[in-house]
């Protein structure tokens, strides 16, 4: 760590004494500082405040002892571009240094850190800022995530009008998606897959978003180590998923097959986890090599 007494010349000193006053100052600044006005410190108060009054929300995980954190809510946050693009947002802040449980509620992200939530409270995932950014971009990010936001909403309104409209079943699938709510994204994928009269192209774009949605989920079950879970949805993958086909799926059915034999394993299965490797490891893709890798051969 480079300190003050460390600096050898006289320039890196006085260089090095201006750093530490200026973070010195803003440290100091946002340590005495409360919540930011007009903003809420409850994320669960707000969602339900936004789903009753038809309001997105913006939440905020500050770090105080974060240079970018702190530089974000007292210079990017206050701009007047950004608070153009705020005003229908409900905002939440949450100081992770005093509520260390907001960082764990949303898997120990980097700071800062950024989410939106739309009118029933369902986080845009594909729309998280976790990185320091300026005032233009996030006005651009907070513009895209409202787009999304009534887009989806206006998707679903059509859908209720119109069911047999499959094109409008795919944007609400992917909408469902991007908020991970796969079960109801896979639901919608199946509609349109077995609809009538359904065009090559649609099915394909429904099949591909299927795949993706049952692998997701898996994935995200195995970061959490729910085994049971995991076992589950990719033996659902390769015994319900109605296609092979490599063009759609590349070599997902390989890594449902490795995925399921790593499941089998945690669960102190060894043996059926063995019979699927043995037969993955015939295999040329990536997760061929992995079995192989595996067995020792």
């Amino acid at each position: 760590m480079c300190t003050y007494r460390s600096l050898k010349s006289s320039t890196d000193r006085l260089i090095g004494l201006i750093c530490i006053i200026l973070f010195s100052g803003v440290y100091a600044a946002s340590a005495t500082e409360d919540i930011m006005p007009g903003w809420l410190d409850d994320l669960d108060k707000a969602i339900e405040a936004g789903k009753a009054t038809h309001r997105p929300v913006l939440l905020h995980l500050y770090d105080r002892g974060a240079i970018s954190s702190v530089l974000l809510r007292k210079k990017t946050f206050s701009s007047p571009l950004v608070q153009s693009q705020l005003k229908d947002f409900i905002k939440v802040e949450i100081d992770v240094t005093k509520n260390p449980i907001g960082k764990e509620r949303f898997n120990s992200p980097a700071i800062p850190f950024v989410a939106f939530f739309d009118f029933q409270g369902n986080e845009l995932f594909r729309n998280r800022v976790q990185e320091r950014v300026d005032h233009k971009i996030l006005a651009m990010r907070i513009q895209t995530a409202r787009k999304d936001m009534d887009e989806f909403e206006a998707a679903l309104e059509r859908m209720k009008a119109n069911p047999g409209d499959l094109e409008t079943r795919l944007r609400v699938a992917s909408g469902y998606e991007d908020r991970q709510l796969e079960r109801e994204a896979i639901a919608e994928y199946r509609n349109i897959v077995n609809g009538k009269n359904v065009s090559n192209d649609l099915r394909d774009q429904a099949l591909a978003g299927w795949a993706h949605s049952l692998m997701s989920m898996g994935m995200r079950k195995m970061k959490d180590q729910q085994w049971e879970e995991v076992c589950a949805i990719m033996q659902e993958f390769l015994g319900e998923f109605p296609s092979t086909n490599p063009a759609l799926i590349g070599d997902l059915e390989s890594q449902a097959t490795y995925f399921l034999a790593l499941g089998k394993h945690k669960l102190g299965n060894d043996d059926d986890a063995k019979k699927l490797l043995k037969q993955l490891a015939k295999n040329d893709d990536v997760w061929g090599i992995k079995a192989r890798n595996e067995l020792g051969i």
